[in-house]
Formats: C-alpha cells, structure tokens, sequence
C-alpha cells in the first residue's frame, strides 16, 4: 500500500471551555473505509488532553462526523459509538460516564432554498455591490419579477422535507453573496443528553460563527472545518515522512502502524505549543 491508497483520519477536540483551542489527532488507515479505525486510541488521546488543560474531565461528548453516507450511517454509529464507550471505561472507570451525543454533517445533497418574497432585512447582511450582482442576475418568475435572492444566514428547516427515519434538520448558517446558498444537512443519529429540541440547532450555528479564518459565518461547524485542515496537514505529513523514511516504512510490517508512528513524532514534538494544523 502506497501513500496514495492511505487514507488520513483526523480527530479535532476543543481542550477549553470556550471552544476556542483545539487540538488534533492523526492517524493513517487504508482508503475508502468510512469508519475511523483508531477511534477509540484517539477519543482517549482527547479526554486526556482536555483533563490536561482544564483540570476536570468533560461531562459530555458531542461528535460532529463528517464524511459518512446514509447508508453506512448505522455501522459507522455502531463501531464508533462502540469505541467511545470502551475508551470512556477506560479513562473514567467506576465514575459517571459523560453523556454522548452523535450528529452527522453533510453537504452531498442537492436540496436548496429560496425565499418565496424579497426579504429587505435579509438583502441588508450584504454589501450594496453584492445586492446590485444579485438584481442584475436575478431570476424572474412571476408577475412582479421579483428577484429569488438566498435565504438570510441562520435559515433552519426541520419541517417537511426532512427524513422520516432520523432527527435531522437542514441550516444555512453562511452567507452567499454570490451563488445559490448551499444548506448544510445535520443527523443528529444518538442523544444520551437529551436537551430542549432546539439545543442542537442552535449549538450547530454557533458552532459555525467561532472559525478563526473567518470573520463570518462558516457553512458546517468550526471543528469539521478544522479536522479538514488537519486531515489536508496530516497527508502533506506523509507524503513527507515517506519520502524521507522510504526503507523504514516499506520493511515495518504493518505499513499503517509505520506511518503512524513516524506521523505521531513529526506532529506532537515536546515543544510543540499552539494549533499548527490552522
């Protein structure tokens, strides 16, 4: 297996309170298995550094997952949920156990919204040159040629279209000044904290206002975004580490755990301070 048939997971957790420092965890498995293989050694990395930083261990765990369809979406609940519980024993032993919840994100759907009425407070969030752009590619449609502008930043649909098989809900936390506004779509698959229904609407657009490249509102959560950047650094990593190390990594006799190894010393030295993944 080569460099590119490696797939690189990463796993991003918030080491404050605030939900303003991140840490990040890697590791290689082979490519096209949608499950994180090395869950449970990385949850555990997590809950450690949190206690590190804080001082306390965390009461609850919520997994933002990115990149699972829905049609693996049972086996990946299954198998992580599993090593999140076995991982969670380990650490908190006869304690309480911090309360789980689960939530995919996707944005592979073709399902967009249009506002049925031009909403002026809407055309207010952005610029007047954006909002001459919109007007001069508008599209008419009927009588009064009323201009389809994007639904304002903040937009939820929990009605209606949603699965009739899932907790779901569809947002659109980012603005789009140009272009159709692409919703973001959150499954929410396991809920051991079980707080108002609205609790994780509002908690996910939140999330998507504290990325710290951007001054607005991001599409999907701050730390699917982060673990994005950090899966991009990790496989720059590798390609590095197997270019220089090529005859350690080809006689280890798993090549996985050979990179794994390599990967864990070239990212977390002893001096290491600060999010080098953003």
């Amino acid at each position: 297996m080569d460099v590119q048939s490696a797939s690189v997971a990463s796993i991003v957790g918030n080491i404050d309170h605030t939900l303003m420092q991140w840490d990040v965890s890697y590791r290689v498995q082979p490519k096209g298995i949608e499950r994180i293989v090395h869950m449970r050694d990385e949850i555990m990395a997590r809950i450690r550094k949190f206690r590190m930083e804080t001082g306390k261990l965390p009461k609850h765990i919520i997994v933002y997952r990115d990149g699972v369809s829905e049609s693996e979406f049972q086996r990946a609940l299954y198998n992580e949920k599993t090593d999140i519980n076995v991982a969670c024993k380990d650490i908190y032993g006869d304690n309480p156990h911090p309360t789980l919840t689960y939530i995919v994100v996707t944005k592979r759907h073709r399902t967009r919204f249009f506002p049925t009425t031009v909403d002026e407070d809407a055309s207010e969030l952005v610029s007047k040159s954006d909002r001459e752009t919109r007007k001069q590619s508008c599209i008419s449609t009927s009588s009064d040629n009323a201009c389809r502008y994007n639904v304002a930043p903040g937009t939820l649909v929990e009605t209606e279209i949603t699965s009739p098989d899932y907790f779901d809900f569809y947002l659109v936390s980012q603005a789009s000044p140009l272009g159709t506004a692409h919703p973001t779509h959150y499954y929410v698959l396991h809920d051991d904290w079980n707080p108002s229904p609205s609790f994780w609407q509002t908690v996910s657009y939140a999330l998507c206002c504290s990325y710290m490249r951007c001054p607005k509102t991001i599409s999907v959560p701050t730390p699917i975004m982060l673990a994005h950047l950090a899966a991009k650094r990790g496989k720059e990593y590798l390609e590095a580490i197997n270019n220089r190390n090529r005859e350690l990594v080809l006689t280890s006799k798993n090549r996985c755990e050979g990179w794994n190894h390599l990967l864990e010393h070239m990212t977390h030295p002893e001096d290491h301070i600060g999010m080098h993944f953003v």
